[in-house]
């Protein structure tokens, strides 16, 4: 496995968000990124995940002397390169998209199920950064689905 420690922090601090109710689609501050950014909004000058004109998601990158010191601040705190903070961003945003309900129904009607879509594709991708084995992901998959079915249950 790459970077062990990492993975385990950020897998955590993802999991606990989702737990307190701190992981929002749309949200800057409480997307997968903005959790790992410690609910700051400063990566957004980077790269950001939102509708575009025609109605679909989009991933927008911005370029230009200031971003390079947002690259180099990222790697500090959050210990990804911007470059995979992007595809984690991507991989959560976009996780609902797809789905026949659609991202305004995951974003307004069944929150907890599209944070978990969403969860679920940014575990998923975190394996492949990490080449996490096989026993580990679905470990922490299976925390996740104990989670997301303990939240069932409040309801």
């Amino acid at each position: 496995m790459q970077r062990e420690d990492l993975y385990y922090k950020t897998v955590d601090l993802l999991l606990d968000a989702y737990n307190s109710n701190q992981l929002e689609h749309g949200s800057c501050t409480k997307c997968a990124v903005g959790n790992l950014c410690n609910n700051k909004t400063y990566w957004s000058q980077l790269f950001m995940t939102s509708k575009g004109f025609n109605g679909k998601l989009e991933q927008e990158f911005y370029e230009d002397a200031y971003t390079k010191s947002i690259k180099k601040d990222l790697l500090k705190i959050t210990g990804y390169t911007w470059k995979e903070l992007a595809e984690i961003e991507w991989a959560f945003e976009s996780s609902i998209e797809n789905t026949e309900e659609g991202y305004s129904y995951y974003r307004n009607t069944d929150v907890k199920k599209g944070q978990f879509i969403g969860l679920t594709a940014v575990l998923n991708l975190l394996k492949e950064i990490h080449q996490v084995d096989k026993e580990v992901s679905e470990e922490k998959q299976l925390k996740l689905e104990s989670i997301y079915n303990s939240k069932l249950q409040e309801v």
